[in-house]
Protein backbone atom coordinates (compact mmCIF):
# COMPACT_ATOMS: atom_id res chain seq x y z
CA UNK A 1 0.00 0.00 0.00
CA UNK A 2 2.12 2.66 -1.22
CA UNK A 3 0.94 6.55 0.08
CA UNK A 4 1.53 9.52 -1.95
CA UNK A 5 1.86 13.30 -1.07
CA UNK A 6 0.83 15.56 -3.89
CA UNK A 7 -0.15 18.46 -5.02
CA UNK A 8 -3.71 17.84 -6.52
CA UNK A 9 -3.03 19.32 -9.90
CA UNK A 10 -5.75 17.16 -11.59
CA UNK A 11 -9.87 17.92 -11.35
CA UNK A 12 -10.42 14.49 -9.80
CA UNK A 13 -7.66 15.08 -7.04
CA UNK A 14 -8.72 18.90 -6.14
CA UNK A 15 -12.72 17.18 -6.01
CA UNK A 16 -11.17 14.52 -3.65
CA UNK A 17 -10.03 17.08 -1.43
CA UNK A 18 -13.22 18.69 -0.97
CA UNK A 19 -14.83 15.47 -0.19
CA UNK A 20 -12.01 14.44 2.22
CA UNK A 21 -12.78 17.82 3.92
CA UNK A 22 -16.19 16.38 4.23
CA UNK A 23 -15.64 13.05 5.21
CA UNK A 24 -13.36 14.37 8.24
CA UNK A 25 -15.18 17.55 9.20
CA UNK A 26 -19.03 16.54 8.79
CA UNK A 27 -19.24 12.95 9.03
CA UNK A 28 -16.25 12.51 11.79
CA UNK A 29 -15.62 15.72 13.52
CA UNK A 30 -19.46 16.70 13.27
CA UNK A 31 -17.97 20.57 12.84
CA UNK A 32 -19.26 21.13 9.55
CA UNK A 33 -23.18 20.32 8.66
CA UNK A 34 -24.35 17.86 6.28
CA UNK A 35 -24.69 18.55 2.77
CA UNK A 36 -26.07 16.82 -0.34
CA UNK A 37 -23.03 17.73 -2.08
CA UNK A 38 -21.15 16.28 0.48
CA UNK A 39 -18.28 18.53 -0.59
CA UNK A 40 -16.66 21.51 1.66
CA UNK A 41 -14.99 24.43 -0.18
CA UNK A 42 -14.95 28.00 -0.20
CA UNK A 43 -13.92 31.31 -2.26
CA UNK A 44 -10.61 30.30 -1.65
CA UNK A 45 -10.26 27.58 -3.31
CA UNK A 46 -10.98 29.11 -6.72
CA UNK A 47 -7.99 31.62 -6.40
CA UNK A 48 -4.84 31.13 -8.57
CA UNK A 49 -2.94 31.76 -5.11
CA UNK A 50 -4.01 28.50 -3.77
CA UNK A 51 -2.79 25.31 -3.65
CA UNK A 52 -4.31 21.81 -2.36
CA UNK A 53 -1.77 19.08 -0.84
CA UNK A 54 -3.64 15.52 -1.49
CA UNK A 55 -2.78 12.63 0.90
CA UNK A 56 -3.71 9.80 -1.96
CA UNK A 57 -4.10 5.71 -0.59
CA UNK A 58 -4.79 3.08 -3.66
CA UNK A 59 -6.46 6.02 -5.83
CA UNK A 60 -8.55 7.76 -2.68
CA UNK A 61 -7.90 10.85 -1.72
CA UNK A 62 -7.85 10.32 2.62
CA UNK A 63 -6.36 14.07 3.58
CA UNK A 64 -5.21 17.52 2.55
CA UNK A 65 -3.74 21.06 3.39
CA UNK A 66 -5.16 24.28 1.84
CA UNK A 67 -1.76 26.73 1.44
CA UNK A 68 -2.66 30.59 -0.01
CA UNK A 69 -0.49 33.03 -0.96
CA UNK A 70 -1.15 36.69 -0.09
CA UNK A 71 -2.93 39.08 -2.25
CA UNK A 72 -5.58 41.54 -2.81
CA UNK A 73 -8.43 38.64 -1.69
CA UNK A 74 -6.95 38.15 1.44
CA UNK A 75 -6.28 35.14 3.59
CA UNK A 76 -8.33 32.31 5.17
CA UNK A 77 -6.71 33.11 8.16
CA UNK A 78 -8.11 36.39 8.11
CA UNK A 79 -11.63 34.87 9.66
CA UNK A 80 -10.33 33.32 12.46
CA UNK A 81 -6.86 35.38 13.79
CA UNK A 82 -5.32 38.64 13.38
CA UNK A 83 -1.72 37.73 12.67
CA UNK A 84 -0.43 41.00 11.22
CA UNK A 85 0.87 42.43 14.01
CA UNK A 86 3.48 39.88 14.68
CA UNK A 87 4.59 39.90 10.95
CA UNK A 88 7.95 41.62 10.22
CA UNK A 89 8.00 44.88 8.78
CA UNK A 90 9.49 44.36 5.36
CA UNK A 91 8.45 42.96 2.67
CA UNK A 92 7.76 39.57 3.49
CA UNK A 93 5.81 37.15 1.75
CA UNK A 94 3.13 35.24 3.63
CA UNK A 95 0.41 32.60 2.84
CA UNK A 96 -2.08 30.62 5.17
CA UNK A 97 -2.12 27.42 5.64
CA UNK A 98 -5.56 25.78 6.40
CA UNK A 99 -8.15 23.41 6.04
CA UNK A 100 -5.69 20.25 7.35
CA UNK A 101 -8.01 17.32 7.20
CA UNK A 102 -6.96 13.58 7.60
CA UNK A 103 -9.18 10.26 7.62
CA UNK A 104 -9.52 8.63 10.89
CA UNK A 105 -7.74 5.18 10.22
CA UNK A 106 -4.96 7.31 8.86
CA UNK A 107 -4.50 9.81 12.09
CA UNK A 108 -2.10 7.60 13.77
CA UNK A 109 0.30 7.77 11.26
CA UNK A 110 1.89 10.95 12.00
CA UNK A 111 4.09 10.54 8.84
CA UNK A 112 1.54 11.26 6.38
CA UNK A 113 0.61 14.26 8.00
CA UNK A 114 3.99 15.07 8.31
CA UNK A 115 4.77 15.39 5.13
CA UNK A 116 1.26 16.85 4.19
CA UNK A 117 2.67 19.96 6.13
CA UNK A 118 6.34 19.68 4.25
CA UNK A 119 4.77 19.50 0.70
CA UNK A 120 2.68 22.47 1.86
CA UNK A 121 5.70 24.38 2.94
CA UNK A 122 7.83 22.97 -0.19
CA UNK A 123 5.27 25.46 -2.48
CA UNK A 124 5.71 28.50 -0.56
CA UNK A 125 9.57 28.16 -0.76
CA UNK A 126 8.89 27.56 -4.53
CA UNK A 127 6.69 31.34 -4.48
CA UNK A 128 9.19 32.86 -2.10
CA UNK A 129 6.75 32.91 0.84
CA UNK A 130 8.96 33.57 4.15
CA UNK A 131 6.18 33.16 6.82
CA UNK A 132 2.89 30.86 7.42
CA UNK A 133 0.21 31.55 9.26
CA UNK A 134 -1.98 29.02 10.49
CA UNK A 135 -5.05 29.57 13.00
CA UNK A 136 -5.67 25.57 13.64
CA UNK A 137 -7.75 22.96 15.67
CA UNK A 138 -5.71 22.80 19.20
CA UNK A 139 -5.26 18.69 18.61
CA UNK A 140 -3.05 18.58 15.39
CA UNK A 141 -0.64 21.53 17.47
CA UNK A 142 1.87 18.77 18.14
CA UNK A 143 2.01 17.74 14.52
CA UNK A 144 2.10 21.79 13.32
CA UNK A 145 5.17 21.99 16.06
CA UNK A 146 7.06 19.26 14.31
CA UNK A 147 8.02 21.26 11.25
CA UNK A 148 8.97 24.41 12.83
CA UNK A 149 5.47 26.19 13.31
CA UNK A 150 5.60 28.28 16.92
CA UNK A 151 2.38 29.11 18.66
CA UNK A 152 2.02 32.49 18.53
CA UNK A 153 -1.10 33.59 21.15
CA UNK A 154 -3.39 31.63 23.30
CA UNK A 155 -6.14 29.26 22.29
CA UNK A 156 -9.64 30.78 22.26
CA UNK A 157 -12.91 29.68 21.02
CA UNK A 158 -13.97 31.78 17.64
CA UNK A 159 -17.55 33.14 18.48
CA UNK A 160 -18.89 32.65 14.65
CA UNK A 161 -17.73 29.00 14.32
CA UNK A 162 -17.70 27.53 17.91
CA UNK A 163 -14.59 26.17 17.06
CA UNK A 164 -11.52 26.21 19.30
CA UNK A 165 -8.57 28.05 17.47
CA UNK A 166 -4.65 27.96 18.65
CA UNK A 167 -3.17 30.79 16.46
CA UNK A 168 0.19 29.20 14.98
CA UNK A 169 3.22 30.55 12.53
CA UNK A 170 5.81 29.51 10.62
CA UNK A 171 8.90 31.20 9.98
CA UNK A 172 10.35 29.42 6.87
CA UNK A 173 14.22 29.54 8.08
CA UNK A 174 13.10 27.88 10.81
CA UNK A 175 11.54 24.82 8.87
CA UNK A 176 12.77 21.21 9.81
CA UNK A 177 12.94 18.58 7.45
CA UNK A 178 15.88 16.42 6.76
CA UNK A 179 15.19 16.34 3.33
CA UNK A 180 14.95 19.94 2.35
CA UNK A 181 18.39 19.86 3.92
CA UNK A 182 19.22 17.60 0.95
CA UNK A 183 17.64 19.38 -1.14
CA UNK A 184 19.26 22.78 -1.22
CA UNK A 185 22.63 20.62 -0.67
CA UNK A 186 21.93 19.01 -3.79
CA UNK A 187 20.83 22.77 -5.39
CA UNK A 188 17.41 20.33 -5.44
CA UNK A 189 15.22 23.42 -3.99
CA UNK A 190 14.18 24.88 -6.94
CA UNK A 191 12.25 22.13 -8.37
CA UNK A 192 10.48 21.13 -4.98
CA UNK A 193 7.15 22.15 -6.73
CA UNK A 194 7.49 19.39 -9.31
CA UNK A 195 8.19 16.20 -6.89
CA UNK A 196 5.57 14.28 -4.66
CA UNK A 197 6.41 12.23 -1.81
CA UNK A 198 5.67 8.41 -1.46
CA UNK A 199 6.36 6.21 1.52
CA UNK A 200 6.02 2.04 1.48
CA UNK A 201 6.11 -0.30 4.59
CA UNK A 202 9.27 -2.85 5.09
CA UNK A 203 8.52 -5.62 2.44
CA UNK A 204 6.31 -3.56 -0.06
CA UNK A 205 7.31 -3.49 -3.60
CA UNK A 206 8.11 -0.44 -4.87
CA UNK A 207 8.53 -1.35 -8.47
CA UNK A 208 7.44 -4.74 -10.17
CA UNK A 209 9.37 -5.66 -13.11
CA UNK A 210 7.57 -5.63 -16.37
CA UNK A 211 5.26 -2.89 -15.53
CA UNK A 212 5.18 0.48 -17.06
CA UNK A 213 7.26 3.52 -15.93
CA UNK A 214 5.93 6.92 -15.54
CA UNK A 215 8.43 7.83 -12.42
CA UNK A 216 11.83 7.81 -10.61
CA UNK A 217 12.67 7.78 -7.42
CA UNK A 218 15.13 9.10 -4.91
CA UNK A 219 15.17 7.30 -1.64
CA UNK A 220 14.55 10.06 0.73
CA UNK A 221 15.22 7.40 4.16
CA UNK A 222 15.34 3.73 4.75
CA UNK A 223 16.81 0.73 2.71
CA UNK A 224 15.39 -0.44 -0.64
CA UNK A 225 16.13 -4.16 -2.13
CA UNK A 226 16.97 -4.24 -6.18
CA UNK A 227 16.39 -7.97 -7.83
CA UNK A 228 15.56 -10.10 -10.72
CA UNK A 229 13.92 -13.64 -11.21
CA UNK A 230 15.97 -16.28 -12.80
CA UNK A 231 16.04 -19.55 -14.15
CA UNK A 232 12.78 -21.64 -14.41
CA UNK A 233 11.33 -21.50 -10.81
CA UNK A 234 11.62 -17.45 -11.03
CA UNK A 235 13.74 -17.41 -7.95
CA UNK A 236 14.99 -14.22 -6.52
CA UNK A 237 18.21 -13.13 -7.37
CA UNK A 238 19.82 -10.05 -5.35
CA UNK A 239 21.04 -7.20 -7.71
CA UNK A 240 21.70 -4.09 -5.08
CA UNK A 241 20.88 -2.11 -2.17
CA UNK A 242 19.61 0.96 -2.49
CA UNK A 243 20.65 3.74 0.22
CA UNK A 244 19.49 7.06 1.21
CA UNK A 245 19.89 10.29 -1.36
CA UNK A 246 20.55 7.41 -4.44
CA UNK A 247 17.95 7.85 -7.45
CA UNK A 248 16.61 4.65 -9.00
CA UNK A 249 13.99 3.60 -11.63
CA UNK A 250 15.32 6.05 -14.20
CA UNK A 251 16.39 3.22 -16.80
CA UNK A 252 12.82 2.72 -17.78
CA UNK A 253 12.60 6.66 -18.32
CA UNK A 254 16.19 6.64 -20.15
CA UNK A 255 15.49 3.70 -22.28
CA UNK A 256 11.32 4.44 -22.11
CA UNK A 257 10.65 1.29 -21.51
CA UNK A 258 9.21 -1.05 -18.74
CA UNK A 259 10.90 -1.85 -15.47
CA UNK A 260 14.11 -4.07 -15.96
CA UNK A 261 13.91 -4.93 -12.49
CA UNK A 262 11.88 -5.83 -8.72
CA UNK A 263 12.53 -3.11 -5.97
CA UNK A 264 11.31 -4.15 -2.51
CA UNK A 265 11.23 -1.80 0.54
CA UNK A 266 13.72 -3.42 2.96
CA UNK A 267 12.88 -1.01 5.63
CA UNK A 268 10.09 1.80 6.01
CA UNK A 269 11.22 4.03 2.68
CA UNK A 270 10.40 7.58 2.36
CA UNK A 271 10.60 8.61 -1.30
CA UNK A 272 10.89 11.70 -3.55
CA UNK A 273 8.97 10.76 -7.07
CA UNK A 274 10.05 12.48 -9.87
CA UNK A 275 7.44 11.94 -12.69
CA UNK A 276 8.50 12.15 -16.41
CA UNK A 277 7.89 15.44 -17.33
CA UNK A 278 10.03 16.47 -14.20
CA UNK A 279 12.99 13.98 -15.00
CA UNK A 280 13.21 14.81 -18.81
CA UNK A 281 13.17 18.66 -18.24
CA UNK A 282 15.20 19.25 -15.13
CA UNK A 283 17.45 16.32 -14.77
CA UNK A 284 18.53 15.15 -18.22
CA UNK A 285 19.25 18.63 -19.20
CA UNK A 286 21.37 19.30 -15.74
CA UNK A 287 24.90 17.85 -17.17
CA UNK A 288 25.38 17.04 -13.02
CA UNK A 289 22.55 14.90 -12.67
CA UNK A 290 22.81 13.41 -15.30
CA UNK A 291 26.10 12.66 -15.21
CA UNK A 292 25.30 10.86 -11.49
CA UNK A 293 22.08 9.30 -13.37
CA UNK A 294 24.30 7.45 -16.03
CA UNK A 295 27.15 6.19 -13.77
CA UNK A 296 24.69 4.57 -11.29
CA UNK A 297 22.72 2.91 -14.72
CA UNK A 298 26.40 2.11 -15.45
CA UNK A 299 27.17 0.00 -12.05
CA UNK A 300 23.79 -1.71 -12.15
CA UNK A 301 23.78 -2.82 -15.37
CA UNK A 302 27.12 -4.26 -14.65
CA UNK A 303 25.74 -5.69 -11.39
CA UNK A 304 22.68 -7.51 -13.33
CA UNK A 305 24.90 -8.74 -15.67
CA UNK A 306 27.47 -10.21 -13.90
CA UNK A 307 25.33 -11.58 -11.50
CA UNK A 308 22.76 -13.34 -14.38
CA UNK A 309 25.63 -14.57 -16.48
Amino acid sequence: MGIKIKIAQQPEEIDGVFKARYTVFSEQEGKFPATPERRIYDRFDALPTTRNIAAVVDGEVVGGMRITEMSAAGLPSDTYYDFSHLLPENKSLIASASMFCLHNDYRSMRKIAFMILCMSCYWGIKRGITHVVAPINPDIAPIIKMVGFEQVGDIFTHERSGMAICPMMLDMANMQDRFLEYAKQQKMDEWLENFDREFFKAGEKIINNGENADCAYILVDGKARVSVAKGEDNHDVFITEIGRGELFGELALLMESPRTADVTAVTDCDLMVIDRATFQSQILSNPKYLQTALAILGKRLTNMTNLLS
